[in-house]
């Protein structure tokens, strides 16, 4: 089957529209089809996200100031979440080990492809 490119543009404008918010955790576990949240989220973490759509996809950012409740944590994973009240977890994704600290301000970004 082959999707067309109205309907994958469809599927990146419904769900655009919905994602709120990138949280943090310290587990590396690599990421499975199966995740339903972070396996171990830093208390507190909640970052306002900024999506950009473009054709065939949309970035999600979001940035970690000084100051904020990861400092001092060594971060190993990410989740975008949705507002849909429940919060769902629209992606999870693990990185490199980054000790946070409080001179750090980082800009985490997540690319979707829709093929």
């Amino acid at each position: 089957m082959v999707l067309t490119e109205s309907f994958k543009n469809a599927v990146i404008g419904y769900i655009t529209p919905h994602i709120d918010v990138m949280k943090f955790g310290t587990d590396g576990t690599v990421e499975s089809e199966s995740d339903t949240a972070l396996k171990a989220i830093v208390s507190g973490s909640t970052h306002a996200a900024v999506v950009n759509s473009f054709n065939k996809g949309y970035s999600v950012s979001s940035v970690l100031i000084s100051g904020s409740v990861e400092d001092g944590s060594t971060l190993k994973e990410g989740g975008i979440f949705l507002d849909d009240g429940t919060p769902t977890m629209h992606s999870r994704f693990t990185f490199y080990d980054f000790a946070k600290t409080g001179d750090d301000e980082t800009t985490f970004i997540s690319v979707v492809h829709v093929e």
